[in-house]
């Protein structure tokens, strides 16, 4: 007898669970539905305004220490190229005089050490005829020492960077057999320094 009544009880009952999950369905799916489309907008949205961001900046997140260190470079760029007045500095002053330098000049074997951006120390030498100039690159990277065309004397030491497991400078050397003044520099990979060489008779 209780069995009788207990069957038909659960019966009804998983009718109206059935029934009420058949009404809330498509509510509950519909909720979800919109709440991806709304989350599909905003992520639109602000994918929209990060690309307009990064079209007014150049493709680059100014977010990010690159392009901030782009976006001040271009802007000292633009900030020369509107103010071309500005001077542009020199290795050194000494390339302007058509004098040498006072003082003794030196003999025998000089030395000159290449650094950074293809900069001579010293910059300028007062020589005999006769006297040779080894260039040494204590910086490592690719530099070398080339006369100006019209000189003289013409030499050119070609690339004086460090080999894989070089532990002393690359060296080059030049004899100077005629007086006269000697523009040279650096003119390897973008280097433009600028030095100068006095060969004087010797006294």
């Amino acid at each position: 007898m209780r069995l009788k009544i207990i069957v038909p009880a659960i019966l009804a009952i998983s009718l109206a669970i059935a029934v009420v999950a058949v009404a809330c369905g498509p509510s509950q799916y519909n909720i979800v539905q919109t709440q991806n489309a709304q989350d599909a907008a905003t992520a639109n949205a602000a994918t929209a305004v990060k690309q307009t961001e990064l079209a007014k900046s150049g493709g680059c997140d100014m977010k990010t220490i690159a392009c901030q260190v782009r976006a001040t470079i271009s802007a000292q760029q633009t900030a020369d190229a509107q103010n071309p007045s500005t001077p542009t500095p020199t290795p050194t002053a000494a390339t302007s005089t058509d004098t040498p330098p006072p003082g003794p000049a030196q003999s025998g074997t000089v030395e000159v050490k290449i650094g950074p951006s293809g900069v001579m120390d010293p910059a300028v030498l007062k020589i005999t005829v006769g006297t040779t100039v080894t260039w040494l690159n204590v910086d490592k990277a690719a530099h070398n020492t080339a006369s100006d065309p019209g000189d003289p004397e013409q030499w050119n030491s070609g690339n004086m960077g460090w080999g894989l497991g070089q532990t002393t400078p690359t060296k080059f050397s030049h004899t100077f057999q005629h007086t006269g003044k000697y523009v040279y520099g650096s003119r390897y990979a973008g280097d433009n320094s600028t030095a100068v060489i006095w060969v004087v008779a010797a006294s």
